[in-house]
């Protein structure tokens, strides 16, 4: 276990680790409800959006997940980039200094902001 993150009402927690498995708790039971597989190298972080409904997570393999309990999708960057932090707006990277923009409802990518001369 490397990282772990509440969601925004408190009702789950995902954690992440070097397996490269991000998995989701219920806090008022205290039970695993899921498990995500799909990263290949150890996830590097985790985060909320749409007030916890959506887990996304990046990995040191260069992908980035989005989770839902509906559905799953995949996005990922034009090329494999490591990041260090994610939020649900913009994500910076250890390697690029580029800001990468998706859109979770479509699951692509909409932008790379370039032009930073140092991590975002």
């Amino acid at each position: 276990l490397n990282m772990l993150t509440y969601a925004p009402d408190s009702q789950h927690i995902a954690t992440g680790g070097g397996n490269g498995k991000i998995t989701l708790w219920a806090t008022s039971s205290s039970f695993c409800f899921i498990t995500f597989t799909e990263h290949i190298a150890p996830a590097s972080v985790i985060a909320f959006a749409n007030l916890g409904s959506v887990v996304v997570s990046a990995s040191l393999d260069g992908s980035v997940r989005t989770f839902n309990l509906v559905r799953f999708h995949t996005i990922a960057t034009p090329t494999p980039v490591q990041f260090s932090c994610l939020t649900v707006d913009p994500a910076g990277s250890t390697k690029s200094f580029e800001v990468f923009l998706w859109s979770v409802q479509i699951g692509c990518l909409l932008d790379v902001l370039a032009g930073h001369t140092t991590p975002v």
